[in-house]
């Protein structure tokens, strides 16, 4: 194996590592029928505190209608909530009902505080360096798959 691929072998366990802590460190006490998808999503619109169905649709890149079904299905589950969208009357904002919106809430406190311990030692300047990095990388690696798929058609 060559030293890049060994490096990149190193890369994805550590940043596995930390994800599992920041997964498991909120105790959210989450339905266990909720997908991966599901979860990022509950995050997300708790983190928001209520976004528009065209705007989840886009931050998400599916189709509105495949929104549509996804939050049909979390409204289902007493999860998310619709409200008319005051600044365009055909829209709806989607938010977490009140119970749900109180567990992120303390997920997030959880988070920043396993944050704050996790990268105490690193200087704001290091930590935008690494922010970059992954961000770059994960859009190259995005754009690789999708130049791949679109090869394979």
């Amino acid at each position: 194996m060559n030293s890049y691929v060994r490096q990149l072998t190193e890369l994805k366990r550590a940043l596995i590592s930390m994800l599992m802590l920041f997964n498991d460190i909120a105790h959210l006490d989450l339905e266990a029928d909720l997908n991966i998808r599901d979860r990022g999503l509950i995050m997300y619109i708790g983190e928001t505190g209520g976004i528009s169905m065209k705007d989840l649709s886009a931050r998400y890149e599916v189709k509105f209608s495949t929104m549509t079904g996804i939050i049909d299905r979390l409204e289902k589950k007493g999860i998310v909530v619709r409200t008319p969208n005051k600044l365009d009357k055909r829209g709806v904002i989607v938010s977490l009902e009140e119970s749900w919106q109180h567990r992120i809430d303390i997920h997030f406190k959880h988070v920043s505080k396993l944050a704050r311990t996790a990268f105490k030692a690193i200087s704001k300047e290091k930590f935008d360096i690494l922010m970059k990095l992954l961000l770059e990388s994960t859009q190259s690696a995005k754009e690789g798959l999708d130049n791949s798929s679109a090869h394979n058609r």
